[in-house]
């Protein structure tokens, strides 16, 4: 066959041949019939070419070449409103969770620890689940169930919980879940993690601050380093978002202007908090 069509291709004199619609047509159906063989069976055109016709007409390449254009009613739909538009919108009846990921040091060697945190953007409030070495769909659940709770306790209802598209979530389930506490899971586009920009930076805060400066031996010490940066997080640590104007995530947190100035150091002085002796 190779022979055959270089002796083709010197009878035509010239080394590019640029086939019609229907042939090209012919050869995508010809070589996803052949399967993987066709990079070693097509020679009329390069292999690169035909794979790249071949995602030309998956999305519509051919059809628009030939003035075929699908129907307005089943193209997908633009959002009434931006992205930013509807997060701020919803600040107080939202949340979102997004996965922590960090390397621990147990008595089989190094291995992968799974954080499930959750953030309500109204308050910045957080929460941070136990860590696993095993992410199940079971162990999600959980967590979910564990937040609902917590949510309860803070006074909020949810209406919205954003999450990316992590292989990782049980999906069903976890939609059929938040839908009975009145909640709908919106998953984010790939790639788009500003999409659920207040967990990614929160998360990145906890890494830069905290959890890049120690190393893990095992699961019940990678816990008490987030459980102890957490808690400082909700309630001594200043916030300087917009709108916080470095206050005090702690309602009931109230500044002292008398007294001695002391410091208190958790975590070997990686969380640093002062405060004033009563009078």
């Amino acid at each position: 066959m190779e022979a055959q069509i270089r002796t083709l291709r010197k009878r035509l004199g010239t080394e590019r041949i640029v086939p019609t619609p229907e042939e090209r047509a012919e050869l995508l159906l010809l070589g996803e019939a052949c399967g993987y063989e066709v990079r070693n069976l097509i020679h009329i055109v390069t292999f690169r070419t035909w794979q790249n016709r071949l995602s030309q007409r998956e999305e519509g390449g051919e059809h628009k070449r030939a003035d075929i254009f699908p129907d307005p009613k089943k193209v997908r739909k633009c959002p009434p409103i931006p992205w930013r538009t509807f997060v701020h919108a919803h600040l107080e009846s939202m949340i979102a969770c997004d996965f922590l990921m960090k390397d621990v040091w147990t008595w089989r060697g190094r291995a992968r620890a799974y954080v499930l945190v959750f953030i309500h953007p109204g308050s910045r409030r957080v929460y941070a689940s136990a860590s696993t070495l095993s992410p199940t769909h079971e162990w999600i659940m959980q967590q979910s169930r564990n937040v609902s709770m917590w949510l309860e306790d803070i006074g909020v209802e949810p209406r919205f919980l954003i999450r990316d598209g992590d292989m990782l979530y049980p999906k069903e389930k976890l939609a059929d879940f938040w839908r009975g506490e009145g909640a709908r899971v919106i998953r984010i586009p790939p790639k788009s993690p500003k999409a659920n920009a207040f967990c990614e930076a929160f998360i990145g805060m906890l890494k830069r601050e905290c959890l890049n400066h120690f190393v893990c031996l095992g699961l019940d010490h990678l816990d008490h380093i987030v459980r102890t940066w957490v808690n400082h997080y909700n309630t001594r640590r200043p916030h300087n978002g917009i709108g916080m104007n470095n206050e005090v995530l702690d309602r009931d947190f109230k500044v002292q202007t008398i007294g001695e100035v002391g410091c208190h150091e958790e975590l070997g002085g990686i969380i640093k908090h002062y405060y004033r002796d009563a009078a």
